[in-house]
């Protein structure tokens, strides 16, 4: 299989694993974001996002780090 596909490959899995708007929220928390910030971004409200993001942390597949007197979700380390 050529490497170019794995990407695409793993994204169906996470959805498969997850369901589509937690997997879309977990490869969204490459970069970090604000709740409202990724309710836009996958057409949610953030109150729903912010349900998928305490699912996520509870799985510890998210962890949170502060930004001034703010939280935000990213993915955690890779080491983890």
């Amino acid at each position: 299989m050529a490497e170019g596909h794995a990407p695409a490959r793993v994204h169906r899995s996470l959805q498969r694993l997850l369901g589509r708007p937690r997997a879309r929220l977990l490869l969204l928390l490459a970069e970090p974001a604000s709740t409202t910030e990724l309710a836009h971004r996958i057409g949610v409200t953030p109150s729903a996002v912010s349900q998928h993001l305490s699912v996520l942390h509870r799985a510890r597949l998210t962890r949170r780090v502060r930004h001034g007197r703010n939280e935000r979700p990213v993915q955690p380390h890779p080491s983890r």
